[in-house]
């Protein structure tokens, strides 16, 4: 499928700025560019206010999951990002309402690719959401209670500890990080929400009984649902090395995203973890059966 644009493709010698006009569709609003690290493209285009866009960056995603690909930052003001944002793997989107003329600066940092890049308007009662591709690929298995500095706020990969929590369960306390990173190497889907209990407020009340629903709905297993007091939103869903953040629910965009990142792990295991013991904790029995030792400390 031809793409629209005039402007199509620059070399790596021309860091200049590109048009994209806003379509009703990623196809008809859309152009490519050549990222490489290094390397700057300023990607314009102007936006109504009477509707919120989906603004998104793809250059493609290896199906091996230990496949980092091309990295590059995004830089914008109306999405927030009045400086460069962390490096993303291959894939980042962005929606909610822009107004007037914009600028998307695209960065690369490692690797080159040729990436889409699309503006789409679209209509929904929840527009605001956010998701990446992590550029976070190490998987080492480190002894519980470990922090690991590249965590962030908001994980979706990374080193992580030898348990996992149990599936198809929804966690009243907050499943500690070293231990649902384990679970989305599995090839598991984590539902968080940001608060420290489902108790907290009627949000939080709201927002747990509105994960867990999506969790049923979607009619798998290898899920669980957690309170995440410090993720940056108050929804969040994530898979290994996929990560969506929103301010709202829209129940179709998180089940669309869940559906397609589930079961992309390292490691394709359903199993629970073989000894009983609560994630929201550090007690976890050194005489188990995990698959590593370094399971507890």
């Amino acid at each position: 499928m031809a793409l629209a644009g005039s402007a199509g493709c620059v070399g790596a010698e021309d860091s200049g700025e590109i048009k994209v006009p806003v379509g009703d569709s990623k196809a008809d609003g859309s152009t490519q560019v050549d990222i490489s690290a290094g390397r700057s493209v300023t990607v314009s285009f102007t936006a109504s206010s009477a509707k919120p866009v989906d603004v998104s960056v793809y250059c493609g995603i290896s199906a091996n999951p230990d496949v980092i690909g091309a990295q590059f930052t995004i830089q914008n003001a109306g999405v927030g990002l009045s400086t460069a944002s962390d490096p993303v793997a291959g894939y980042w989107q962005w929606s909610g309402t822009l107004s007037g003329a914009q600028k998307l600066k695209i960065t690369g940092t490692s690797g080159a690719a040729t990436c889409t890049v699309s503006v789409a308007s679209f209509t929904a009662t929840c527009t605001s959401s956010t998701s990446f591709h992590s550029p976070e690929a190490n998987h080492t298995h480190l002894e519980v209670g470990t922090i690991v500095p590249t965590w962030g706020d908001f994980p979706a990969s990374g080193n992580h500890w030898g348990a996992w929590a149990k599936w198809d369960t929804i966690y009243t306390k907050p499943v500690k990080r070293g231990f649902y990173l384990h679970n989305m190497e599995h090839g598991g889907v984590v539902l968080s929400y940001g608060c420290s209990s489902p108790t907290e407020s009627a949000e939080c009340a709201e927002a747990a009984a509105n994960l867990e629903a999506l969790k049923n709905a979607s009619g798998e297993t290898r899920v669980i649902v957690t309170p995440d007091p410090e993720q940056p939103a108050l929804y969040g869903v994530r898979a290994w090395r996929f990560g969506m953040l929103a301010d709202c629910f829209d129940e179709s965009r998180l089940q669309d995203f869940l559906s397609s990142t589930i079961r992309h792990g390292r490691e394709d295991v359903d199993a629970n973890p073989p000894v009983p013991y609560d994630p929201s904790t550090l007690d976890v029995d050194c005489h188990n059966l995990f698959a590593s030792p370094d399971s507890c400390n």
